[in-house]
């Protein structure tokens, strides 16, 4: 007779118990399924291969049970899968849910995902095949428009960017690339440790260690120009290793003078009437004002103080810090030295 595969053989063998109302005997077991109706086989071997089929299937998360004497009725004690234990309930959606479920597969089918847009899409397909949903929400026109409108596809640059970032965050391997920093106005090439990628205020970030700057930074992924390079291109072992304290959300979504999970320092900064109500309009975590006459003092929480010194120079004059005395020398220092720049570039 035909040799039947292991694989076919579970299959063949769950087909039939599933079928089956009433629990199965061992003996209509080798009667009835293909894999171990085998008669010229010696004595034991099947009941050996049933019970190593078993165990598998209990394994895969089968229901696979065996109803003895006492629990048996008029067939007899046998074995039997439960249907309600093996099939999963029927998926039923309010319309509340439909209708955020199909702002998700907008999302997706824009590309907006990023490296799980592919696998959103896959899955709003086999909802649609389905069809959960409830009531007539199905045949509104709001119901057509956003499950089956085709979007407007994100950049695919961006989009190939985003999967090779992915892959090279499972796989740690350390890339290079252009990027467009938007506060130095031109282009440079960065060497990063990818460490992870999120998702914030409608943009992707990726959060990793850059080599040449020596600490982690943040780099908007559509600021990324062309495509992103492996630095070893031929190699398989894991470059680096992401520290144990590493969590995405501590960096991606918060202000760069809050990034990571180091001490906070209080800091006070005095802002003028002229620019106090702009800095008011872009509040971070954990900001308090007082007033002073027309000016206003922020009193901040920071982790970094070397990103919240480029932040508070950008208010020039108009911003005054009170303390800590070491971030206050550090604003004169660099206010010093800007100085000395401009005075040297005037004497030449």
């Amino acid at each position: 007779m035909t040799s039947t595969s292991r694989n076919e053989r579970l299959l063949n063998l769950v087909s039939f118990l599933l079928k089956a109302r009433q629990p199965v005997s061992l003996a209509l077991i080798r009667s009835s399924v293909n894999g171990y109706d085998d008669a010229e086989a010696a004595e034991g071997v099947v009941e050996r291969r049933f019970e190593r089929d078993k165990a598998a299937l209990r394994e895969l998360g089968v229901p696979l049970k065996y109803v003895g004497e006492e629990e048996a009725g008029p067939e007899g004690p046998g074995y039997l899968i439960a249907r309600e234990a093996y099939f999963l309930p029927r998926v039923q959606l309010t319309p509340a849910e439909a209708a955020l479920l199909a702002g998700a597969g907008q999302f997706a089918l824009a590309g907006a995902a990023g490296p799980v847009s592919e696998a959103i899409s896959s899955a709003i397909r086999k909802l649609q095949f389905d069809s959960p949903i409830p009531g007539g929400i199905r045949e509104t026109a709001e119901e057509r428009l956003l499950f089956h409108r085709r979007a407007v596809g994100a950049d695919s640059q961006e989009q190939r960017n985003l999967e090779e970032l992915t892959s090279s965050v499972l796989n740690r391997r350390a890339i290079s690339f252009e990027y467009y920093g938007i506060g130095s106005d031109r282009v440079q090439r960065r060497v990063v440790e990818p460490y992870g990628i999120g998702f914030s205020d409608g943009h992707w970030y990726l959060v990793g260690h850059d080599r040449d700057r020596r600490d982690i930074r943040l780099f908007r992924t559509d600021r990324i120009r062309d495509g992103i390079k492996r630095l070893h291109s031929d190699g398989t072992r894991a470059e680096f290793d992401v520290p144990a304290e590493f969590r995405v959300q501590d960096y991606v979504g918060v202000p760069p003078w809050l990034f990571g999970k180091a001490r906070r320092i209080t800091v006070r900064i005095r802002f003028d009437g002229t620019v106090a109500f702009m800095v008011r309009m872009h509040p971070a975590p954990g900001d308090r004002w007082t007033a002073e006459g027309d000016a206003a003092v922020l009193t901040r929480q920071a982790t970094h103080l070397g990103a919240l010194l480029h932040w508070v120079l950008g208010f020039g004059h108009h911003a005054q810090v009170l303390e800590p005395p070491e971030f206050r020398a550090q604003v004169i220092e660099a206010l010093r030295a800007t100085a000395r720049l401009h005075s040297e570039g005037g004497a030449a």
